[in-house]
């Protein structure tokens, strides 16, 4: 006689082969899943991931220190420096011009003994001897001289006036609300506006006589005056804008909502 197995027992025994590998599965799934049971990873500055790194919110990439203030400090070395163009002193070396004129010019004055004379063109900073002093009384000279002077003065104070010396090559001259880059060798000091008078007046046939030419730069020495002037202000300025421009930040990463929420 043969034994049989029951149908029901049977069925229980597929049953349960069915949710013992359904059971396998999932146990596999989960154990073997990136990341879940795995330890804690630990990097270090400058070390490459073996694998995605999920982070929980965004954040930005900064640039590295060191490069950073390289760059900063490229920005401030091409930084120019800034001047001050002083309008006005034009007016004053004219307005001087015509005080030193007056001493002379003033009938009173004419009488005055030549030292007094002397003595007023000097606290102008006119120093002549009196032997220049007898010639400079002449009205002829006299009138040459100013006209020469008047024509030519605004022309050369127009070039720029310092006194004290520009290290950089270029500067940034305001200059009746504008900035204009401009070579420094084309600020003249006092000595050279008096060559650029000469240029200016070169083949007109004014200081035929050499007593006259010397004369006519002693009075224009000392009537100009410095009209650039070094702006900290303004130079401080530009350094901190070129500073700022240099940006410490050179990336940024966003999460996405499904990222952070899985992060969450």
């Amino acid at each position: 006689m043969k034994a049989t197995i029951p149908k029901e027992k049977i069925y229980r025994s597929f049953i349960y082969i069915g949710v013992t590998a359904v059971i396998i599965f999932l146990a596999n799934f989960i154990v073997t899943r990136e990341g879940l049971f795995s330890a804690k990873a630990i990097y270090e500055q400058g070390q490459i991931a073996d694998k995605t790194i999920v982070a929980p919110y965004d954040f930005y990439l900064y640039e590295e220190e060191g490069a950073l203030k390289q760059k900063q400090d490229k920005a401030l070395a091409d930084i120019v420096p800034h001047y001050k163009f002083s309008s006005g002193a034009s007016f004053q070396a004219m307005k001087k011009l015509n005080q030193i004129f007056e001493i002379l010019e003033n009938s009173p004055e004419k009488q005055a003994p030549d030292a007094e004379i002397l003595s007023k063109f000097n606290a102008a900073d006119f120093n002549i001897s009196r032997k220049q002093l007898n010639f400079f009384k002449n009205k002829n000279v006299r009138t040459k001289i100013y006209k020469t002077l008047m024509h030519n003065l605004e022309k050369i104070m127009q070039k720029g006036i310092s006194t004290k010396p520009i290290q950089s090559d270029k500067i940034i001259l305001l200059k009746e609300g504008k900035k204009v880059e401009t070579l420094s060798k084309q600020i003249m000091t006092p000595q050279e506006s008096g060559a650029y008078l000469l240029e200016l007046t070169k083949g007109k046939d004014i200081f035929g006589d050499k007593r006259l030419q010397d004369i006519t730069l002693k009075l224009l020495y000392a009537v100009v005056e410095d009209n650039v002037e070094f702006d900290a202000v303004s130079t401080s300025r530009a350094k901190e804008l070129a500073k700022s421009s240099i940006p410490e930040i050179v990336g940024e990463v966003f999460l996405a909502s499904q990222q952070r929420d899985a992060c969450l």
